[in-house]
């Protein structure tokens, strides 16, 4: 799941995703406190506490040149999706030495329920941090009470969660679908799979496996519906055609501006039409404004030509530290893309600039696809990109 809001904390800023993990970590480790008692919630903290550390630093791993470049970047990015691999890897390696070291720990259904629980909660999490509309959120819930309904009602059924979650990663995987698509396909095989095991060998199928067929098909279909009502409302958002400072959302046409670059040019962000823009605002004095701006070159560089895609960097002029600073920022991080100035702060509060960095992802006609507030990767560019085609 991808952070599309960012939170300053003190003097941190921090993903929604982030906020979301903790949550969840939190909530679970407590139900396990309550239930199982103190060693089984701390069983689990150990667990978390070896997911964050490996995949914090696994962006050494998918990144070395640029973190040994730019060391900021290990504060504010992981590995992304491959640290994430790499830190259910090494859970995994971590439950095996355990048991090879003969030493207690959780149950396989504890486990289950606590990743179950987790995941849950981090769903929701992200959801709701990253300011999502109604649909969404509603989508979301369903989610969430189904499954929670479902281990429930159905404690037997227990062991099949397993094969749910492997065919969803196997469907996400190859289709590259979105959560709510692949969740509505997942739950028509899954629930296909179940009907046929009544006639494989003909074995007897229970009642309960018969409702849990039906039901995850019919979960699907609720889940179709809302995918659908989704789409409907983001088709209507891109029909909206306002340029003021409340249309800096997504769906709506970005407000037109022309600036000076660092060599005194003009430059419009209508002259961009044709193309995508990664539209970013940012100040030399921003760490994480440091963090992002190597993986942005990078993309510049190696992947912005092929998806049609260029980036305008908007320097917010009037709270930076001088024109000197701006150039040797651009000379050190070696920037290729344009950079414009923003010296009155007009263009700022046009988009309702509150944190940065923010980006904005504009399509081929200039209508805002997605906002982000928050440092951008790389990987992250890629994606968002190559969803819009």
């Amino acid at each position: 799941m991808v952070a599309t809001e960012w939170y300053k904390i003190f003097s941190l800023t921090v993903p929604s995703t982030w906020i979301a993990f903790v949550l969840a970590a939190v909530i679970t480790g407590i139900t396990l406190y309550v239930k199982l008692g103190k060693e089984a919630s701390s069983q689990f903290g150990d667990l978390v506490f070896v997911f964050i550390i490996v995949w914090k630093l696994s962006v050494v791993l998918t990144d070395f040149t640029t973190v040994i470049k730019h060391p900021l970047m290990i504060l504010y990015f992981s590995g992304e999706k491959a640290g994430v691999h790499i830190g259910i890897i090494s859970i995994i390696f971590y439950l095996l030495y355990l048991q090879v070291r003969h030493k207690p720990f959780l149950s396989n259904d504890a486990l289950i329920y606590s990743f179950i629980s987790f995941y849950m909660i981090f769903a929701v999490g992200v959801v709701l941090f990253n300011q999502s509309t109604v649909l969404v959120i509603v989508q979301t819930l369903i989610v969430v009470i189904f499954i929670g309904w479902f281990m429930k009602k159905y404690k037997e059924m227990i062991n099949w969660i397993p094969a749910f979650l492997l065919i969803y990663g196997a469907l996400h995987v190859i289709l590259m679908e979105s959560i709510v698509s692949t969740s509505m396909i997942t739950a028509i095989v899954f629930g296909i799979i179940l009907l046929l095991r009544g006639r494989v060998g003909r074995v007897f199928m229970s009642k309960s496996t018969l409702n849990l067929s039906i039901l995850a098909i019919l979960f699907s279909a609720i889940l179709w519906t809302t995918d659908e009502a989704i789409d409907k409302q983001k088709q209507e958002n891109l029909l909206q055609d306002e340029s003021s400072v409340n249309s800096s959302g997504a769906g709506n046409l970005a407000p037109n501006f022309v600036l000076d670059t660092i060599s005194g040019e003009e430059m419009s962000l209508a002259d961009l039409k044709g193309q995508r823009v990664i539209l970013n605002f940012w100040a030399t004095w921003c760490p994480p404004c440091k963090a992002e701006v190597p993986h942005m070159q990078n993309y510049f560089e190696e992947h912005a030509e092929e998806q049609n895609t260029t980036i305008l960097a908007v320097n917010l002029t009037d709270q930076d530290n001088g024109l000197q600073k701006i150039q040797q920022f651009i000379s050190d991080y070696e920037l290729t893309f344009p950079v414009v100035l923003d010296v009155d702060g007009e263009i700022s509060n046009q988009y309702g600039i509150i944190t940065i960095p923010t980006t904005f992802i504009l399509d081929e006609e200039g209508n805002i696809e997605q906002k982000i507030s928050g440092p951008v990767s790389e990987e992250m560019l890629i994606s968002l990109l190559a969803q819009m085609d």
